[in-house]
């Protein structure tokens, strides 16, 4: 019997467009944790950085996951 191959990849993503959701909503959030989140007493000044910082990276990876995905073919729709 021969063993299939399994692709890596993350459960519930399996299409460009929901990488591509993934990254917008997080760009939305870091850019308005860029506006209201402000450093006081419960939060510091790095803490409220490396939020904005995590949500900004975590767009940029799944927006360039989802170029990835619609390049290879394995997007919903192939048009740009």
């Amino acid at each position: 019997m021969p063993v299939e191959e399994k692709e890596m990849g993350f459960p519930g993503f399996q299409n460009s467009k929901s990488f591509m959701r993934v990254g917008m909503l997080s760009l939305i959030l870091a850019l308005l944790a860029l506006r209201f989140v402000r450093p006081n007493a419960t939060l510091t000044e790095g803490a409220a950085d490396a939020l904005k910082g995590f949500l900004m990276g975590v767009s940029i990876a799944c927006n360039l996951m989802a170029i990835r995905l619609r390049q290879r073919g394995n997007g919903a729709d192939n048009c740009a």
